[in-house]
């Protein structure tokens, strides 16, 4: 098998060569619609008759109206053309074709390349990329299909409804909303069925997204001229609203000036002010003052010279605290210039209301943030702020690839390392690969930042692939924070049974002595990771996932962190019923108390999913921090990226060994990231600052180069590791899970896909296994591993096998290029 590296982004070449399958039409009687708006259980596609003129004009990605169930004019998605229905179904026929583009067409092309590249439906890629009511409202009009003089001759002998509607038709002009129209009389749609019949009218669709879910408040307004005499009270009242602009939410203004809506009311009949309702937007941040922009440093103006020579792909690798953020938000500037929008990726969703702050101070009301935390009118405005054009800048999480940015200029990955930028449910994306399509695409520039990048965007710069653009040094001139590594298992020999060595336990002491900050990772949430009895090794397990309940205190319980199961903690062994059941291995629960008895007067703050499962809790919790609220700040991989404290000058990191030996050939490289990352939260400030990291296993490579912050010797040494055992981004590799819930039926599934690929001499074909997590959610669990030295026909072949391997009950899903092997 080839050695050779693998691009990076396998298809999209021979996919644009092929482009006519994006846009397709075919003679198909048939339609799969996707519902827009309707909130369904099983978000699956329907099917549908196309309308005899549609045939061979109806395209992938069209909004149509639908019939569904009593409703009439719902709206939808077209998502597949078919010349089979579905058997024993009596099928509606579509209503109408929304006329207008629904989406741009790039985006359009990007959704049909993504099915096609993560073997998904176009149904489920949609309902990835498109908010719930995009379309919203479809505002339906009829019009006169002949000239207006014969309909009026026509017109004079109707009678009842007919005449009226016909009344309120001809006086429209010719063309007025069905609304209307169905409000002139009753039977109306009888008569317009008739006329419609006879090619007297047609309908007519357009989307009015905005005003269907736009919020509206009632707002006071300052209104010029006379008015009644005002009580001295009411007087101030009227003084303060002019004084901020003479328009003022009515609900803010009662606050402000400690009166009631009643009082307002008073005031507005004296003629003062005017109460109406006015829509408002959603805001999904704060508002950020304006900053100043700081002087560029050789390096970052060297680096945005190369990034303007034009569009491409450049990674940036900048150590962490170099400015990064900065030449971002230059290259934006620049995009905006020649009337750009950009989209701007980060990996946590922790992070976003800082970045977003970053960013709103220098492009104000041109930014828009799109994350799943957002409630759905948040993300709904948005998404129309964006596809307006009044938003020209996105800031978000995964999704925000998708966001509507016209004229697209940039494309920034910030942390593009970080596996959570990958969806591991249908379609299994990588939202860096669909970045890279969509400039490919819309002829965009792409920047890749990082201070440790992934094996593979390094690997395609050294190949060329990409332009490698380097900062090694920290703006200012502030150094790297020193790290030492403390050998645990000499802590023990020592007699230490503490979570803190000695060393990290003195740094801590020492630094809230100055009154300083400290961050400490652990990257595993709860108070102890099992519970397990000492007598005859009894372990508390999920009974529908194949893992150890995880210990929770305040309150005690134990939890599943993949289906949420609970169970009370036992008082004796459920197996041996003995008194020696115990929890064992430290969450962030446990660390944090293990901090309040070695600190009892330092004020701590955990940040990990069980503290910010409330919206905007991330954000509170970490503001409260750079505030100097809390002197220790506990948390898991939420707190290692991203985040910028000046008066953090140290970090501890209590287990490194956490991640370094899962089952998983990216053990090694995460567990490098991770810490790197973290250590880079120390020594932002002019403070003097130290890393402490705690492992038994201070010679791993990962940890050693950790140590030196020394990408460079870490990669040399994985990339020769991964070259000899054949592992991305040296091979292609794909994972096929079969889920069920008998095992039996699972595992025959599995082994008729292994064996329909026997014939590929080139592959390599390991298992059918199971999965390291051999059961979730009550389904047994198999895997088939698949080593491909090149990407041409993979997706052809798979699909050729997995047809023959279907079973009642399994179900089967591929994962292009997978970022995690449990």
């Amino acid at each position: 098998m080839t050695v050779q590296p693998l691009s990076a982004l396998p298809s999209i070449e021979a996919w644009l060569a092929a482009e006519p399958r994006a846009e397709y039409a075919s003679e198909a009687p048939f339609a799969e619609v996707m519902i827009d708006a309707i909130t369904l259980a099983d978000p699956r596609p329907y099917t549908y008759k196309v309308p005899e003129p549609w045939r061979g004009r109806l395209l992938p990605g069209m909004a149509v109206l639908v019939p569904f169930g009593p409703k009439r004019g719902v709206a939808g998605y077209v998502t597949a053309l078919c010349d089979t229905p579905p058997e024993d179904h009596a099928l509606r026929e579509i209503e109408e074709v929304v006329s207008g583009d629904v989406m741009p067409p790039a985006l359009r092309r990007l959704f049909m390349w993504m099915a096609e590249e993560t073997m998904a439906p176009l149904s489920a890629v949609l309902g990835t990329a498109m908010p719930r009511g995009t379309l919203a409202r479809v505002k339906r009009s009829v019009h006169l299909a002949v000239s207006q003089e014969t309909f009026e001759g026509l017109a004079r002998s109707f009678h009842g409804p007919a005449a009226a509607i016909a009344r309120v038709l001809l006086t429209a002009g010719g063309a007025c909303s069905l609304t209307r129209l169905q409000t002139a009389a009753r039977q109306s749609s009888r008569v317009l069925s008739e006329w419609r019949a006879r090619g007297l009218i047609r309908y007519h669709a357009t989307l009015e997204c905005q005003e269907q879910r736009e919020k509206v408040q009632l707002h006071a307004i300052a209104t010029p001229g006379a008015f009644e005499p005002l009580s001295e009270r009411q007087a101030e009242i009227v003084a303060y609203l002019q004084r901020a602009g003479g328009v003022m939410g009515l609900a803010e203004l009662a606050r402000a000036m400690g009166t009631s809506a009643g009082t307002l009311r008073t005031v507005a009949r004296k003629g003062a002010i005017a109460i109406r309702p006015m829509p408002v937007r959603r805001s999904a941040v704060g508002r950020a003052s304006g900053e100043t922009p700081p002087a560029l440093t050789r390096t970052q103006a060297s680096v945005l010279e190369t990034i303007a020579e034009g569009p491409g792909v450049d990674l940036l690798l900048g150590v962490t605290g170099s400015g990064k953020t900065e030449v971002y938000l230059r290259a934006i500037a620049e995009a905006l210039a020649r009337g750009q929008g950009a989209i701007v990726l980060v990996p946590e969703i922790a992070l976003t209301p800082q970045t977003v702050r970053r960013f709103q101070g220098r492009f104000g009301d041109l930014v828009a943030v799109l994350h799943s935390h957002l409630g759905d009118g948040e993300r709904f405005d948005e998404w129309q702020r964006i596809r307006d054009g009044s938003a020209r800048v996105v800031v978000g999480a995964r999704s925000a690839v998708f966001a509507p940015v016209s004229d697209l200029g940039l494309i920034v990955i910030d942390e593009e390392h970080e596996s959570s930028y990958k969806q591991d449910k249908s379609p299994r994306y990588h939202a860096r690969t669909v970045a890279l399509a969509r400039a490919r695409l819309e002829g965009a520039t792409v920047i890749l930042g990082s201070a440790t990048p992934s094996l593979e965007s390094y690997t395609a710069a050294l190949e060329g692939r990409y332009k490698l653009l380097e900062m090694p040094e920290r703006v200012a001139e502030r150094p790297l924070p020193p790290v030492e590594v403390v050998d645990m298992r000499v802590e023990l020999e020592a007699g230490n049974r503490s979570l803190f060595s000695r060393a990290l336990g003195g740094a801590l002491e020492a630094a809230i002595a100055r009154g300083e900050q400290a961050i400490l990772l652990l990257n595993r949430r709860g108070y102890s990771s099992f519970v397990f009895c000492r007598q005859c090794g009894y372990v508390c397990r999920c009974t529908r996932c194949a893992v150890a309940l995880t210990y929770h205190a305040n309150p005690t319980h134990l939890r599943c962190h993949y289906c949420d199961q609970r169970q009370e903690m036992p008082e004796t062994c459920p197996e041996c019923k003995g008194p020696y059941i115990r929890h064992f291995g430290a969450g962030t629960q446990q660390i944090e108390e293990a901090t309040a008895k070695l600190l009892p007067n330092a004020r701590l703050v955990r940040v990990d999913r069980d503290t910010t499962t409330r919206k905007g809790s991330h954000q509170e919790l970490l503001d409260a921090f750079g505030r100097g609220d809390y002197d220790v700040l506990i948390g898991t991989q939420m707190v290692a990226k991203g985040l910028d404290f000046p008066r953090v000058t140290l970090v501890g990191v209590m287990a490194a060994d956490g991640a370094l030996h899962l089952p998983d050939f990216r053990a090694s490289e995460r567990t490098f990231q991770l810490l790197t990352q973290v250590a880079g939260r120390a020594g932002r400030g002019d403070l003097e600052s130290r890393v402490v990291i705690q492992t038994y296993s201070p010679t791993h490579p990962a940890i050693v180069a950790s140590r030196a912050h020394d990408f460079k010797a870490f990669y040399e040494q994985e990339a020769v590791d991964r070259r000899e055992t054949l592992y991305p981004p040296f091979v292609g590799l794909v994972s096929v899970l079969f889920a069920g819930a008998d095992l039996s039926m699972t595992m025959r599934a599995a082994e008729q896909f292994a064996g329909g690929l026997q014939h590929e001499k080139t592959w390599q074909v390991f298992g059918p296994v199971q999965a390291p997590l051999a059961m979730l959610r009550g389904l047994h669990r198999m895997m088939v591993i698949l080593k491909v030295p090149e990407w041409q026909g993979v997706r052809a072949t798979l699909r050729q096998a997995l047809g023959p391997a279907q079973r009642p009950g399994v179900r089967s899903a591929v994962d292009i290029d997978p970022q995690s092997m449990l």
